[in-house]
């Protein structure tokens, strides 16, 4: 069995992985990755993991051409101290490649068709577009505009179907792969093209995601509003399930002309306001998301409750992936806590010791200032020392010893047992349009989380540990470390989610994780987008203002009466959110069966495809 897997985001990438690992691991498949978006973010990154992994991938670029499909997917595990571009032309592989390019040439005229309403349309656009162009305007929104984006869109549309028709032709793919399918996108395209190809698509969610969401994400961005213009309203009469109400605005889930685009090239989608279209099989994670997609217009039939590859992280433990408990992961991670520790308390120390020495009545010191600068960092200049003091004198009211001796370190790191604060850190969201917010600019916003959670965690002695988010940077939080002291978690958060004494993050699906594994969790809504869900789960306390998310913090870590109340809470809701059987991957495996045996039958008797490959 061969399986591509299609990446749009970051996020999605993970889940993909872990199912690919277990479809080899269980039965033998096959899997490429394809990274679908041209400024994909974390290519080289994902792409060495694949490597490792001897996955092969491609990486879509501008530009799509069926030459390059089989070239990249067969070359990604090569040697690259060999050369390759150099090496004599094989010949029997250029006739080949003709004789393909001859005998598929049918196929390719059908799956490129453009409907001839697209055509004309797609020509009047073009008309449009070029004598704008020659006249040196640049198109207002409006008719000119709309039909400009309508000929971008419906090329761009057209190069991804030739790429992803060539991409599961080559592969001889029996099954796609995807971690969302959502409307006016890559993903749709690739569905849609499988699915006229005869091949099914299969969607694992990488997140909890809503049509409020959507909305939120859309509100503020004047190219989704629905305009009065002629082509708004001939569109809104044609495709009236692309528009959606919100907060009293008539909100189009993709600018009218590129909507257009994808309804008369036949990559329509049934429900475009849900996350997951409709186009493809989704394997709920949990019984509320089948309820939630079931209750929000998605066919029964296309839903199928698989529980998720994350339920091992708190069901049974004698599923693939990181078990509660394993001893490596475990020992590894307390490790990396008491380097924290004991680098925390002999940097507070020395800092200590340095500020009581530069604010002795004699003055400063230069040579203790360049020891000052060394433990603040780069970012420290002695013209700002008086500013920094009042932090220093903030430090030693907490009564750190002023000489950081071997024992006295030993003594601090092994007395007891050290609570972690394990955090998803917010990401930088600013640029919505929404209720006015506490913070002006995201750095201000970080730095007040990051004030508060060390606060916090001198209270209770605990350690702080930071998970970033793929799209965060950590060159640009690298104080968190340096400033603050936190341990910033280099793996994934799923392998010590567990560990945490409280949890915090702000609307993020990871406090489902959280909230499975009865660990109490802060959702600290700074952006205010007012998700219901999180209020559902039980172990989940939600805050918008910083008062009172550092007062629940607060509460949360020290109140053990109020910690048990949740945790009730949460058992009694227990199996709602995720399954606690051990057999989520057996029912995964089970649902990708039947959904490849469906397609086959429906296809009928097996046809042979001219690609290089072993034919079938």
């Amino acid at each position: 069995m061969r399986v591509v897997a299609v990446v749009n985001e970051p996020g999605e990438f993970h889940e993909l992985l872990k199912l690919a690992r277990l479809l080899r691991e269980r039965r033998g498949t096959e899997t490429a990755f394809v990274f679908i978006r041209p400024d994909y973010v974390a290519i080289k990154r994902h792409g060495e993991i694949c490597t490792r992994a001897k996955i092969p991938y491609i990486h879509a670029s501008q530009s799509f051409s069926i030459d390059t499909v089989p070239f990249a997917l067969n070359d990604v595990c090569l040697d690259d101290y060999f050369p390759t571009f150099q090496a004599a032309p094989d010949m029997l592989r250029s006739a080949r490649f003709w004789v393909r390019k001859f005998t598929t040439s049918m196929e390719w005229r059908s799956a490129l068709k453009v409907p001839p309403r697209a055509r004309w349309l797609s020509r009047v656009g073009i008309g449009v577009t070029a004598l704008y162009k020659l006249g040196g305007i640049a198109p207002n929104e409006g008719l000119a505009l709309h039909l400009a984006r309508f000929h971008q869109t419906l090329r761009r549309i057209r190069a991804m179907k030739l790429f992803a028709t060539a991409v599961i032709r080559w592969t001889e793919a029996d099954l796609v792969l995807m971690g969302q399918d959502f409307a006016a996108s890559e993903n749709t395209v690739f569905a849609r093209t499988a699915l006229k190809l005869g091949v099914p698509t299969a969607i694992l969610p990488f997140a909890m995601g809503t049509t409020k969401e959507i909305n939120e994400s859309l509100y503020s961005s004047p190219a989704h509003v629905h305009g009065s213009d002629l082509f708004s309203r001939v569109f809104e009469r044609f495709a009236p399930h692309w528009i959606n109400i919100y907060r009293g605005r008539a909100l189009v889930r993709a600018p009218a002309g590129e909507a257009a685009a994808y309804i008369v090239s036949d990559m329509d989608t049934p429900l475009p306001w849900l996350p997951q279209s409709g186009c493809a099989r989704l394997l709920a994670p949990s019984q509320q998301a089948y309820d939630y997609y079931v209750g929000a217009g998605m066919s029964s039939d296309n839903v199928v409750l698989t529980g998720s590859l994350n339920d091992c992280l708190w069901g049974h433990p004698g599923q693939t992936g990181i078990a509660l408990g394993d001893s490596r992961s475990s020992s590894w991670f307390e490790r990396m806590v008491e380097i924290n520790v004991r680098q925390n308390i002999a940097t507070e120390a020395v800092r200590a010791t340095l500020g009581r020495t530069l604010m002795a009545p004699e003055g400063h010191n230069p040579d203790m200032l360049r020891r000052l600068k060394f433990f603040f960092g780069g970012r420290f200049e002695p013209d700002s020392f008086e500013q920094r003091m009042g932090a220093l004198n903030r430090r030693l009211s907490y009564g750190l010893p002023a000489k950081s001796g071997r024992r006295q370190l030993k003594g601090a790191v092994t007395a007891a047992p050290r609570p972690t604060i394990v955090v998803s850190w917010v990401t930088d969201q600013y640029g919505r349009e929404g209720p006015p917010l506490e913070f002006k600019q995201y750095d201000e916003l970080s730095r007040a989380w990051a004030t508060s959670l060390r606060s916090v965690a001198r209270d209770i002695g605990a350690t702080v540990v930071i998970s970033l988010h793929p799209t965060l940077e950590f060159d640009k939080l690298r104080y968190l470390e340096d400033e603050f002291g936190f341990l910033v978690w280099r793996g994934q958060l799923s392998e010590i989610i567990h560990t945490a004494h409280v949890f915090v993050a702000c609307v993020s699906s990871t406090l489902i994780w959280a909230n499975n594994l009865n660990v109490p969790s802060l959702n600290y809504d700074c952006y205010r987008y007012g998700y219901r869900e999180f209020d559902e789960a039980g172990c989940i306390v939600t805050t918008e203002t910083h008062f009172d998310f550092e007062m629940e913090l607060r509460r949360l870590a020290l109140d053990d009466a109020y910690r048990a109340e949740l945790n009730a809470r949460s058992k009694d809701r227990q199996g709602y959110w995720g399954f606690y059987d051990g057999l989520s991957e057996d029912r995964l495996l089970k649902a990708i069966d039947i959904l490849i045996v469906d397609a086959n039958a429906a296809k009928g008797p097996t046809t042979t495809y001219h690609t290089g490959r072993a034919s079938t």
